[in-house]
């Protein structure tokens, strides 16, 4: 059985992705959904942009969660996408599958 880690965009919150993780929980388990918040997001205003520890967020919940289930599924919503590209390329993260949606090939910042 899969687990998902979910990513959301520069300017969001993990509860941009909610009725997303929520749906995905009730058909898998809540065990096999991970709504990655990325450091710094908790505020009203994002922070400066640190693709690096952006995308060392991501490794981390990916390595997390391919202990609880045999594979990762990684899907990144707009920025969340990019750093989901970022951390693929770098090889920190080795998904079974990547969903893209609403991804820009760059991100200037």
């Amino acid at each position: 059985m899969p687990a998902f880690v979910l990513i959301h965009g520069y300017t969001g919150t993990p509860r941009d992705l909610a009725p997303l993780a929520d749906d995905l929980a009730a058909r898998f388990g809540r065990q096999s959904v991970c709504t990655v918040s990325l450091p710094g997001h908790d505020q009203d205003v994002p922070p400066p942009y640190d693709e690096a520890g952006f995308v060392r967020a991501v490794a981390v919940a990916c390595e997390e969660m391919a202990h609880r289930r045999d594979r990762i599924v990684l899907l990144g919503h707009s920025t969340g996408g990019t750093l989901a590209l970022a951390a693929l390329a770098q090889h920190l993260v080795r998904p079974a599958l990547l969903v893209l949606m609403a991804t820009p090939h760059h991100v200037d910042g």
